[in-house]
């Protein structure tokens, strides 16, 4: 688990899921409010007897690098890059809450770098377990939940941007971004 809490340099957390209004939660996540709801699951499940599921369960959904790099590199296109990759996320997290049919409740941590610095633009996707779910009920379906945040993330790009994209195995890039540039800032040092 990444400790959330740690990093000030880092965009204040969000929480989605229809949960959010069922718990009357803000939409920026207070550290208050955060380990209220850990804790709020966590006894919910010990009271089903169901004390050894998991309290949430972590997801990360991580840009291509070349997408990383632009978002670092850009001044002018940083803000909207960021906003494409939350609503890729939020479209993903969308699809797996209508899939599991019950109201989910999430928490979306924005990261921009790995731990060698590099550009690195991720989101951390806590889902909490509010209905005592095994982590092989979401199995099945976390490969469609990222094929579907890497199309919603390359539509955006192409749309809003204009940017080209390619594909790259099961996921994309962004076309002119040139290899020794991706080298540079993929060092692990």
């Amino acid at each position: 688990m990444i400790d959330i809490w740690k990093s000030g340099a880092e965009p204040q957390g969000k929480w989605g899921g229809r949960g959010k209004e069922q718990f009357s939660l803000p939409h920026l996540i207070e550290e208050v409010d955060f380990r209220a709801m850990q804790d709020s699951v966590s006894n919910h499940l010990v009271g089903k007897r169901q004390s050894k599921q998991l309290t949430y369960f972590e997801l990360l959904f991580g840009a291509p690098k070349t997408v990383s790099i632009m978002w670092a590199l850009s001044e002018k296109n940083r803000s909207t890059i960021e906003e494409i990759q939350e609503g890729a996320v939020r479209a993903a997290m969308s699809y797996l809450e209508e899939d599991l049919k019950k109201a989910s409740l999430f928490a979306l941590f924005e990261h921009g770098s790995d731990q060698y610095k590099n550009p690195d633009l991720h989101t951390h996707v806590l889902l909490f377990n509010l209905h005592g779910m095994n982590l092989s009920e979401l199995d099945d379906l976390l490969p469609t939940v990222y094929a579907l945040y890497r199309a919603d993330l390359s539509a955006g790009l192409i749309k809003i941007l204009g940017l080209k994209i390619v594909r790259d195995g099961d996921s994309f890039k962004v076309d002119g971004v040139p290899d020794h540039v991706v080298a540079v800032f993929s060092k692990q040092q």
